[in-house]
């Protein structure tokens, strides 16, 4: 009876470690996916950004006047209900949203696909390239797809795969009982979770590179000045940068997270 006590405590002690030790590296895992981000990419990438899109009065004048060329090209032929529109804004802009709080303030360009309008800032236009690349994936289908398999490779790659890694534990390989499919196919899960979270992001990079060359090509093809046209490319492989540097991050976390947990059920 004793030894069954025992035996008792030391289950109901390895389930609370167990539990204590899942709980922290999911919390791990969600600090490192909320606050690096934050305070590690957005602050380089809006000051280099800025640094970027310093264009003169000048300069923001031939940039409108060539996106209005851009935008010509892919309305034609469009029926007026579905042709894409371009609003600039300034500091007086009465924001209806963050993401047209961002653009008024400076420091983002966007597209919103329920309006077909595309949102820039007035002493902000090279984005504006990019952005109707954007306009002219949703009119391919393109736009739709890459974010229709964007929400599902982010429920599972992002967030299902991670937790369940999370919350197993590694399975013991031993000669009498080998490791069945499950168990196999849960080890893998856990020792490749880094790599599978990437796959959470990479329509998103897909989507965004595409953009990004597409931005170039509408820029080379308007015919820009070629300190505008640097401008624009350099800006472009910045957007680049920052989306493969969140996909690392968000790799990161998951790897994190599974190795905090398992650190501190070896230790505790």
């Amino acid at each position: 009876m004793k030894i069954s006590g025992d035996n008792s405590q030391d289950r109901r002690y390895n389930t609370i470690k167990d539990v204590g030790a899942t709980l922290t590296g999911l919390a791990a895992g969600y600090e490192i996916r909320k606050f690096a981000p934050k305070y590690l990419i957005r602050p380089v990438f809006v000051n280099r950004l800025k640094a970027y899109t310093s264009t003169t009065s000048a300069q923001n004048t031939i940039i409108r006047e060539k996106l209005q060329d851009v935008l010509n090209k892919i309305n034609f032929k469009l029926p007026d209900d579905k042709k894409i529109k371009i609003q600039f804004i300034d500091s007086n802009y009465k924001a209806e949203n963050k993401h047209i709080e961002a653009v008024k303030r400076g420091v983002n360009a966007c597209f919103d696909t329920n309006t077909r309008t595309v949102w820039l800032n007035k002493k902000m236009p090279i984005p504006g390239f990019h952005e109707l690349a954007h306009a002219k994936d949703l009119m391919s289908g393109f736009l739709p797809a890459c974010k229709t398999a964007s929400r599902f490779t982010g429920r599972l790659f992002g967030f299902v795969l991670p937790v369940f890694a999370v919350c197993t534990n590694r399975a013991e390989e031993r000669p009498e009982k080998p490791l069945n499919k499950v168990e196999k196919t849960s080890n893998f899960i856990r020792n490749n979770i880094g790599k599978l979270t990437l796959i959470a992001a990479a329509p998103k990079i897909i989507l965004e590179a595409s953009a990004n060359y597409k931005g170039n090509k509408f820029a080379k093809e308007a015919k820009l000045p070629p300190e505008i046209l640097k401008l624009v490319r350099k800006t472009h492989r910045l957007s680049n940068v920052s989306y493969l540097t969140g996909a690392a991050l968000l790799a990161f976390s998951s790897y994190a997270a599974v190795k905090i947990k398992d650190f501190i059920s070896s230790k505790a």
